[in-house]
């Protein structure tokens, strides 16, 4: 529910901060997802980011990581706020060590937005590295 919650308002952030693009480097562990997930050519990165945040409200955060590592891969879109869900769900899949590259990832792309410190601060602590 807590996932869920978080997952409504980093929509609600990211509508109003649409726009942000950078490269899209796949840390080691989720490049396999973001194969896996294969990108439509005619899916949009909102659209994939659309689908993950669907699959983190139905508890499924492996299908959530495809999702947003394919919003990944796709290009475009919000960056920032790709990488911080996908953190969200690594952290749920105690791949903590992945999910602090995308938290520092997002960052790095957007030194304001708060949950990439968050999803960091998280990370290190789970990592025994606070």
């Amino acid at each position: 529910r807590e996932a869920a919650q978080e997952v409504e308002e980093t929509e609600q952030e990211q509508a109003a901060q649409e726009g942000e693009a950078a490269s899209a480097q796949q840390p080691e562990g989720v490049a396999q997802e973001a194969e896996a997930a294969a990108p439509e050519p005619s899916v949009s990165a909102e659209e994939w980011r659309v689908r993950g945040n669907a699959a983190v409200k139905a508890g499924d955060s492996e299908e959530a990581v495809r999702c947003y590592s394919a919003g990944l891969e796709a290009g475009g879109g919000d960056v920032a706020m790709l990488c911080s869900n996908r953190a969200l769900c690594l952290q749920k899949l105690g791949r903590h060590e992945e999910a602090l590259e995308d938290a520092r990832r997002c960052v790095a792309l957007r030194p304001d937005f708060f949950k990439g410190y968050l999803r960091g601060a998280i990370s290190l602590r789970s990592l025994g590295r606070h």
